[in-house]
């Protein structure tokens, strides 16, 4: 497994259609009118940046397969996606880790929320405390928030 950064990171219609069909999951809302205008960006070679400026885009490859990427943020927290064709080969844990491992400093704390809307949440908590998360707090919407430091 390998982590390579994109450093301009553009959407495809398999990310368009991962973060529609899992919008809640991520705390994100998309509307069918940006979602039809993303798509139509992307037909016409002209795709949006999938991050913004603060953020940083790893590329999770399994040799030449391009399973997904790690997001993470100026204040280190880090959002993961693996696309569902590839999901139950422990990838998010070994990207997870190997993130870490890649990019740890001590005394750096990295942070993920799980949502308290995402189905997979149980799933996700098994991978991050595996990852050596932990949780500290769970907001009143049910999101909890887990660290690595």
């Amino acid at each position: 497994m390998k982590l390579v950064q994109n450093e301009s990171p553009k959407f495809t219609k398999k990310h368009m259609d991962f973060l529609k069909k899992y919008e809640k999951s991520y705390g994100i809302e998309i509307s069918q009118d940006y979602y039809k205008k993303e798509i139509n960006n992307i037909l016409n070679g002209e795709p949006s940046p999938r991050c913004d400026s603060d953020q940083r885009c790893y590329e999770i490859f399994e040799g030449e397969l391009y399973l997904g990427d790690i997001i993470v943020n100026e204040d280190n927290e880090i959002d993961i996606l693996i696309f569902d064709e590839h999901t139950g080969n422990k990838y998010a844990y070994r990207a997870i880790k190997l993130f870490l491992e890649e990019h740890y400093v001590r005394g750096v704390c990295f942070e993920a929320v799980v949502r308290g809307k995402n189905n997979d949440k149980e799933k996700i908590k098994k991978v991050l405390t595996k990852a050596g998360f932990r949780n500290v707090e769970t907001s009143k919407e049910g999101n909890e928030i887990w660290v690595y430091n």
